[in-house]
């Protein structure tokens, strides 16, 4: 079997982490984003297998949250805000997201169904150790799944110290296709001057990452200008 074709940039990488550990830095850190494909991560892990008995010593990340990472993101491209709005969070106080959820059956199952839903956004008023950590409820029947998001999310301070609850209400089957089904759903929002409601589309599966997506889309667009209003506040320099 031939060997996968090895990018130069990836080599480079390879060589640079090895260069690290031993000059004795405290941690090595290797992203999936940084492997040009599957033929990278397999040759990244004997390598990482080598060095997992140095956890201890270097605080080297363990070869997994590659797969982690991977697992992730092909969750995150695989859903879609078909409709975004473009509102900003509440800086003080909770915000509430409203969504319809179009989600397509996987394999032999072609259903689709519809669910209307939101998330509320709340801040904590007070930040200590148990609070720091982004919160989800209600987006997940999976744990796996739940501790995965919270895992990847917790990277980013922007995600600190807030509470994310989804209701979502009962799913209904329709007749119609996904594209059909989300022409509807605009038509139904234009006639009514609503755009405060987003779509989301998703198989089945992955509802939870398509809602989470949406709230965390919404955090990320909003936090320019919930910095600037709390510098106006006096809560930041």
């Amino acid at each position: 079997m031939p060997d996968s074709p090895v990018n130069p940039f990836a080599s480079r990488r390879l060589a640079g982490a090895t260069r690290a550990l031993s000059g004795g830095m405290g941690s090595l850190v290797v992203m999936s984003s940084h492997l040009c494909c599957d033929g990278c991560l397999t040759q990244l892990t004997p390598f990482l297998r080598k060095l997992v008995s140095r956890i201890g010593e270097f605080g080297v990340f363990p070869f997994d949250q590659f797969e982690n990472e991977q697992r992730f993101r092909a969750a995150w491209d695989s859903v879609e805000i078909v409709r975004p709005v473009r509102y900003s969070l509440f800086t003080f106080g909770a915000t509430d997201l409203e969504y319809f959820l179009v989600l397509s059956g996987l394999g032999e199952d072609k259903s689709v169904s519809v669910t209307r839903g939101e998330v509320q956004v709340t801040r904590a008023k007070i930040i200590t150790p148990d609070n720091i950590q982004p919160e989800f409820q209600n987006f997940f029947e999976e744990s796996e799944d739940q501790e995965l998001a919270q895992f990847m999310l917790a990277r980013s301070a922007r995600f600190s110290n807030l509470k994310l609850h989804n209701q979502s209400g009962p799913r209904r089957i329709v007749s119609d296709s996904v594209e059909e089904i989300v022409d509807q759903l605009n038509r139904q929002l234009d006639n009514e001057d609503e755009d405060r409601v987003a779509i989301l589309t998703a198989p089945k599966p992955l509802a939870g990452f398509a809602v989470l997506r949406y709230a965390t889309d919404r955090i990320l667009q909003s936090a320019p200008e919930n910095i600037q209003e709390l510098r106006e506040h006096g809560f930041l320099p």
